[in-house]
């Protein structure tokens, strides 16, 4: 494992082997990280976050409380994953073993009507 200055690690982290990680990164308690991770610079990762195997982080990303990293995914650089604003842009490159595509999604949400609810 390789880590940057300036790192702080909440209790009861799980990190698997091979996993990088850039300066100034804040993670917080009860996270899991599988193998061949590499996290960039700046980024914060909320509590019970999942990151699967060869995951990309690029710097300046926010993962949210809760949020599951798939293995093999690469998240851009200054997005905000998860918890957040009311507009979240989410920019990830799957991966398959026929193709590798770029994916931006974006989601909106409006909390529902007094006397009403969402799904």
């Amino acid at each position: 494992m390789t880590v940057g200055s300036g790192v702080t690690v909440g209790s009861g982290v799980t990190v698997g082997s091979g996993v990088t990680v850039g300066s100034g990164v804040t993670v917080g308690s009860g996270v899991t990280v599988g193998s061949g991770v590499t996290v960039g610079s700046g980024v914060t990762v909320g509590s019970g976050v999942t990151v699967g195997s060869g995951v990309t982080v690029g710097s300046g990303v926010t993962v949210g409380s809760g949020v599951t990293v798939g293995s093999g995914v690469t998240v851009g650089s200054g997005v905000r994953v998860g918890s957040g604003p009311a507009h979240t842009r989410v920019a990830v490159l799957l991966s398959a073993p026929e193709s590798r595509r770029a994916v931006l999604l974006t989601a909106t949400h409006s909390p529902a009507p007094t006397g009403t609810s969402s799904v």
